[in-house]
């Protein structure tokens, strides 16, 4: 996980979640791998019939970006759900380039992890709204630990 690298940090729970993800996406079989690719172009019927699955993977991020939210972990002007689309897109990309013995798993979860936080944790004084109290406070408390 980040924790133990410089920058901003991901929380645990979002650190496991991006690696275990992106292993799972890179070491999958090939009918995995077939149907994250083709589930859009499918027949209805057969869509249908898997749709629980991917809805409760949804949910189960929403519930891991709204407990980072709710922790000071992700800044309150980000819509959660394109946050969730963007991290999942990046990772089932990555199966279209990624080349084994290049990169390993995680270098490239490092780098997913450092983009994650970067994005989500950045704070410009140019945007930081003055009646904003808790985010003041974010920001002082990480001046102070610094």
């Amino acid at each position: 996980g980040l924790g133990s690298r410089p920058g901003p940090a991901v929380s645990p729970r979002l650190t496991a979640a991006i690696e275990t993800h992106l292993a799972f996406a890179l070491t999958q079989d090939p009918f995995a791998t077939a149907n994250q690719r083709l589930f859009a172009q499918v027949p209805a019927d057969i869509r249908q019939r898997q749709i629980h699955l991917h809805r409760a993977y949804g949910e189960y991020w929403r519930k891991l970006l709204e407990g980072a939210r709710r922790a000071g972990e992700i800044r309150r002007d980000l819509d959660l759900s394109v946050l969730r689309l963007q991290i999942l897109g990046a990772v089932n990309w990555s199966v279209e380039w990624y080349k084994p013995g290049k990169r390993s798993i995680e270098q490239i979860a490092a780098q997913l992890e450092a983009w994650a936080a970067a994005g989500v944790q950045c704070i410009m004084l140019q945007w930081l709204e003055l009646d904003d109290l808790d985010g003041l406070k974010a920001l002082a408390a990480a001046v102070l630990q610094k």
